[in-house]
């Protein structure tokens, strides 16, 4: 592996918080992502507030809030820190999954049925996933597939807003 605790993450069993632990040698790396990600989120909730709503636009920009407190968070500081590390990441999780079911009417209605589609699936895919790393493992495993298949809806509804006419925009 390219990084360690006092023993090394595994990918596949371990939470991806482990990867920010207090004396993890990839901590760095892993708070510059987290932070990276929230911002983008951020930056993509005001991008995208007058094309898919504003419930989408909050839940969003709650993901990306919570996502930085994972990132001001890390685990293995204290108790108290690790539980409200817990808290911000179960948030982060709840808002994420249920970014691409607010924004499925919109999607729709600007014509792209597909990707409100596939934000259905990627919701469902992360709900399973994130509840099933709660009760059973390989926890790290479960957590990387939830996450990532919303991850890659956010994507394609970045790509898609990036390439929209907004309803007020004349044709050139």
């Amino acid at each position: 592996p390219l990084y360690h605790l006092a023993t090394a993450v595994d990918d596949v069993d371990d939470a991806i918080s482990q990867l920010a632990h207090v004396g993890s040698n990839t901590r760095w790396l892993m708070t510059t992502v987290l932070v990276g990600f929230a911002v983008g989120v951020g930056l993509l909730a005001v991008a995208v507030r007058a094309l898919l709503g504003t419930a989408t636009s909050a839940l969003l920009a709650a993901t990306a809030a919570s996502t930085l407190a994972v990132a001001v968070l890390p685990l293995g500081q204290s108790g108290d820190v690790d539980r409200l590390h817990g808290i911000a990441a179960g948030l982060g999780y709840i808002t994420l999954i249920g970014v691409p079911l607010v924004a499925h009417a919109a999607l729709v209605r600007l014509g792209a049925p597909r990707v409100a589609s596939s934000g259905r699936f990627a919701a469902a895919v992360a709900a399973c996933s994130l509840a099933a790393s709660l009760t059973v493992g390989p926890t790290g495993m479960f957590q990387r597939l939830g996450l990532t298949a919303v991850d890659a809806w956010i994507v394609a509804v970045a790509l898609l807003a990036s390439s929209s006419r907004r309803p007020d925009e004349t044709p050139a």
